[in-house]
């Protein structure tokens, strides 16, 4: 279940918005997004680890 959880945070809300708000020149959000982006990432990783 946080596998599945992590892959929609990382490909279908973090990543893109980090994007757009680099894109936007807000680049704090963009630091957040890039933030949770690396979050989904780890806990992708630890799953696969833990198997």
């Amino acid at each position: 279940m946080l596998e599945r959880a992590s892959y929609w945070l990382l490909y279908v809300v973090a990543f893109p918005a980090g994007l757009l708000h680099w894109s936007a020149g807000n680049h704090t959000s963009a630091l957040l997004c890039a933030l949770a982006a690396a979050a989904a990432a780890g806990c992708i990783a630890g799953s696969h680890r833990r198997r």
